[in-house]
């Protein structure tokens, strides 16, 4: 886990297993559409029975360790692309509030 996060008591922990990747796991457990897996009525969860039964398709270890850098690499573009759209944003905030005053 990174940031800020809250667990409550339907927390699920994943291990690797079979030295697969995290990076990899962890993008492909991102994709998963979990709606179909919700049980309960009032507040949709997981139970750890269905997560159980969830099945992750994972190509060889040496094939997951290159998707998972890959993936890095373009999170760490997106996240630089994102402070650079913030910084221009904020830039035209102050040119606009003072360009017409």
């Amino acid at each position: 886990m990174n940031g800020r996060f809250w667990v409550n008591n339907h927390a699920h922990t994943f291990q690797s297993s079979q030295g697969t990747d995290l990076t990899f796991l962890a993008e492909s457990l991102e994709r998963i559409h979990y709606q179909r897996y919700n049980t309960g009525t009032a507040q949709p969860k997981l139970n750890a029975k269905v997560v159980g039964k969830i099945e992750v398709l994972c190509p060889t270890s040496n094939e997951q360790r290159k998707l998972g850098k890959l993936s890095y690499l373009i999170n760490v573009l997106i996240a630089a692309n994102q402070r650079r759209l913030d910084q221009l944003q904020s830039l035209k905030k102050y040119l606009m509030q003072n360009m017409f005053v």
